[in-house]
Formats: C-alpha cells, structure tokens, sequence
C-alpha cells in the first residue's frame, strides 16, 4: 500500500521536545487561512513550474513518455492521471524549474526514514503531519507502518527505557491548604449577600439600584 507523501523532514527540533522526523502526507480537505503548507492541500501529485524563469525549451514535454506535460500559449499543464512519476521531466529541466509536490511512497520506504534515526530520537519520536493525514484512514493499509514500528519493538524500546528503567525519579505530596474551602466558601457568600441585601428595584419601566455594581 502507498501513501502520497508531501515531504519527510528529519531532525525536526521545533514544537516539540526531542528529535523528531515528521511525515507530512499530502491531501487536506480544510483551507485554513494560516496554513503553512497550502502545497499539500490537494490531494494528487502536482508539478510546480516556475513560469518566470524557464527557458521555454520544451525538453520537460519531449521527455515525458506518457506526454502527461503539454505547452499551450506559453502555459504548461499537467496531466497527473496518466502521469508514472518517473521525473524524467524534472530530470531534464536545465534550470530546474520544476519540482513534484508529493510522491507515493511505500510502508517500508516510509519506515526506511524513520528508523533511520531511531537512536537518535530520545524523548521525541514521529510526527504524522500534512495536510491532513487522517484522511489516509479511509485505506486501511495506509498506516501499516505504525503496526510494523510496534512489531520492530519501537515502542516498547521507549517504554523501557524511559519509564521501566528510567533511572530519574521523584516523590511529590500534595498537601492541601488548611481552611482553604471554608475561605472560598465565605468569599462565595459575600458576593451572593451582596445581590441579595442590595437588590435592584424597577420602577416605570427603569432600573434604580441601592448601591453601584462592581466586576470581579
């Protein structure tokens, strides 16, 4: 089973305590207006083209064996469905003017990336970003990859060393304040009594009050 996978970004520091490598699938069905990865909001691959700086020289068109690339009045347009993704346009664009926005990727190229650094995560791990990556819930196989991380021992390996044999340890007793409720209880009444001694009184239509009304 294949996901279409946005980017991988290893030694991740941010949001976070530890080391990280997080997965960002591709495919969102939200258009937040702070997001920031719009790139991955669609859910097939894509094809950037940097209009301003290619060279017109067609190679990306002629290259392509499925003639999924096409040139119309100086536009070029894409057709993923026929697409390969073999990225031999890409791998012919002299000035580099076009990158592919996702690629599929199998559960075990996945896995390949991250236990890559599997030593090195300490108390981090993997992040499943996006896009939205529980859009991938409706294929069932799409996160087989958690399922072989927990048959690789990843998790219990965490466990293990983090909370069974964590060498750290600390004893905390918590001790509550002696007539702390009875003092909230009274500051409570106070407030009621307030209202009820000093109620306001309606008079033609109009609103007369015995004291000011003050905000807490």
């Amino acid at each position: 089973m294949q996901a279409n996978i946005f980017k991988i970004k290893r030694n991740e520091l941010a949001d976070g305590s530890g080391l990280r490598t997080t997965i960002y699938f591709k495919g969102c069905p939200l258009r937040c207006v702070w997001c920031s990865t719009p790139q991955a909001h669609e859910r097939p691959t894509r094809i950037l083209w940097d209009s301003k700086h290619c060279l017109y020289c067609n190679l990306c068109v002629s290259e392509c064996p499925t003639g999924s690339l096409a040139f119309s009045d100086n536009r070029l347009t894409f057709t993923p469905d026929t697409c390969t993704f073999c990225r031999a346009c890409t791998d012919h664009c002299p000035s580099r003017m076009l990158h592919f926005v996702g690629q599929m990727m199998n559960m075990d190229e996945i896995m390949e990336k991250i236990l890559a650094d599997r030593e090195l995560y300490g108390n981090g791990g993997v992040i499943l970003s996006g896009g939205d990556p529980l859009m991938h819930l409706e294929y069932e196989a799409t996160f087989a990859f958690l399922k072989k991380a927990a048959k690789e021992g990843y998790f219990e390996e965490l466990i293990r060393k983090y909370l069974l044999e964590n060498p750290h340890g600390c004893i905390m007793t918590l001790v509550p304040k002696k007539g702390l409720a009875a003092q909230r209880e009274k500051e409570l009444e106070e407030i009621v009594g307030y209202f009820y001694f000093n109620p306001l009184r309606f008079s033609n239509g109009s609103i007369e009050g015995s004291c000011p009304l003050n905000f807490w």
